[in-house]
C-alpha cells in the first residue's frame, strides 16, 4: 500500500480500533471506557499526522489563514450555542475531577481533531473533484 491509500484508510482503521478498545475496556471499566478510546484515538491521529504528514505540514497547518477575521464570527457564535445550557447546569462541574478532564478534553481534542481532519485528509485529498 501506498502513502496515499494507508491515509485514506486511516479514518477506518480509526474506527476498528476504537470499536475493539470500547468493546474490550467496556466489559472491564463500563461507561469510563471513553478514556482509553480517547487517548488510542490520539495517539492513532498523531501517529498518522506524523508518519504522513511531517513535521513541514504539520508547520504548514499552523500558518496563519488567508481568509478574512469576518469568518470567525459565524464560528464563535456556533460554538457559544451550548453556553446557555452549561451556565444552567454549571453545578454538575463541581468537583475538580470531573472540570478538569472535561476541560483537558475540551482543548486538545479539537485541535488534534482538525489537524487530522483539515490538515493530513484534506492535503491528501486535495486533488480530488470539488
Amino acid at each position: 500500500m501506498n502513502k496515499k491509500n494507508n491515509v485514506l484508510a486511516s479514518p477506518f482503521i480509526i474506527i476498528a480500533v476504537n470499536l475493539g478498545v470500547a468493546y474490550f475496556f467496556g466489559n472491564y471499566i463500563g461507561k469510563w471506557a471513553f478514556v482509553p478510546m480517547v487517548l488510542i484515538r490520539w495517539k492513532l491521529w498523531i501517529f498518522f499526522m506524523v508518519k504522513y504528514g511531517g513535521v513541514n505540514a504539520i508547520k504548514k497547518w499552523l500558518d496563519k489563514p488567508k481568509e478574512k477575521f469576518v469568518w470567525n464570527i459565524p464560528t464563535l457564535v456556533v460554538g457559544l450555542i451550548p453556553l446557555p445550557i452549561f451556565l444552567l447546569h454549571n453545578e454538575t462541574l463541581g468537583d475538580w475531577q470531573i472540570w478538569l478532564p472535561w476541560i483537558l478534553l475540551a482543548l486538545i481534542n479539537p485541535s488534534i481533531e482538525e489537524f487530522y481532519w483539515r490538515g493530513l485528509l484534506l492535503d491528501y485529498t486535495k486533488d480530488w473533484p470539488n
